[in-house]
């Protein structure tokens, strides 16, 4: 699922023809082909302003899933970062950084993205940014974890009685025993972004509403759920199997890179 949802937003040029922002009040709230008043023109229907929600919802996936995919490499980053030098070095650092991250979940998601977005801006960037340094806190506090439980182990010892420097245990020794680890924390993180980004989106605070995302499409529809149920139903299903598909695949990945957890 995960792969057909990848695939059909990143060759959205060659699936349909329609700007997605292109209007024609025309045909404003048109419904899908299959019930009275549709056309294949459109086949899903159209928005308020008569755009095709097809082509909006495909090319809005490719800006939800872009978002989601940076969003994670920037906090899986800092939060493997941050999580190795904690486990490893222990004391202040360890200490430093873990109260930073008991701060941040303290305050609510939400509250704090807004509140980062307002200050900065709301665009793209920004929005990538914001849940890539509010998202660390995961990572991190996962891998140090391990790290606790690696930084004793026999091999380690041995790396710093060869007077193996610190970037070199960490490089060499310990980050191949956790990036395993990361990975996996990174497939199921991504629906925790994706979702991030529509909800965001949907407030008004994260894609801008020239750029399409499944966020600004829920936003836009919600004044339409009664009398044109299709505006809001296409990007949150999307939205939905999106995510479903990224956890499945997070689990599967789960089992098949930890021996332990493999089945008989």
């Amino acid at each position: 699922m995960l792969i057909t949802v990848c695939l059909s937003v990143a060759f959205a040029p060659f699936l349909v023809r329609s700007d997605p922002q292109l209007q024609d009040l025309d045909r404003r709230l048109q419904p899908p082909v299959w019930t009275t008043g549709g056309a294949w023109s459109h086949p899903l229907g159209t928005d308020a302003l008569g755009r095709d929600l097809l082509s909006r919802l495909l090319y809005g996936g490719r800006t939800s899933l872009l978002i989601g995919f940076l969003a994670v490499a920037i906090a899986g980053s800092l939060g493997l970062a941050l999580g190795l030098i904690a486990g490893y070095l222990g004391g202040v650092a360890d200490a430093v950084i873990m109260r930073l991250a008991d701060v941040q979940l303290a305050i609510p998601f939400i509250l704090l993205a807004i509140g980062l977005i307002a200050a900065i801006g709301p665009n793209v960037r920004n929005l990538v940014l914001v849940l890539g340094i509010t998202g660390w806190v995961v990572y991190a506090r996962v891998i140090r974890a391990s790290v606790l439980s690696l930084r004793h182990r026999e091999f380690v010892e041995a790396a710093r009685a060869s007077g193996a420097g610190l970037a070199r245990i960490l490089a060499r020794h310990v980050l191949p025993n956790v990036l395993s680890l990361a990975i996996v924390v990174m497939s199921l993180e991504l629906a925790t972004m994706v979702f991030s980004e529509a909800a965001l989106s949907f407030l008004g605070v994260g894609v801008p509403p020239a750029i399409p995302s499944w966020g600004t499409m829920l936003g836009d529809g919600r004044n339409y759920m009664l009398v044109a149920w299709w505006v809001v139903t296409w990007p949150g299903l999307a939205l939905a199997i999106t995510m479903l598909s990224a956890n499945l695949f997070g689990d599967w990945l789960r089992d098949a890179l930890d021996p332990r957890l493999q089945r008989s």
